[in-house]
């Protein structure tokens, strides 16, 4: 099986891979990771599809901790 690490490094680079070819990513050359988290959809479908492989992202915000 795959290991926590490889999960959590490979699949992020995959969906990101695969959001560039279907032109989901405008974007040419070095993108940094805040263009996909600045785009509401974008980061949506990133976060979707990492739910989608058993990696699931929690947000915290101060004001309800």
């Amino acid at each position: 099986g795959l290991t926590a690490m490889s999960r959590t490094t490979g699949f992020p680079l995959s969906i990101i891979t695969h959001m560039t070819l279907e032109n989901m990513i405008k974007s040419n050359g070095l993108i940094p990771p805040e263009v996909i988290g600045l785009n509401e959809n974008l980061y949506n479908y990133f976060i979707k599809e990492l739910s989608r492989r058993d990696i699931v992202i929690k947000e915290l915000h101060p004001r309800f901790q």
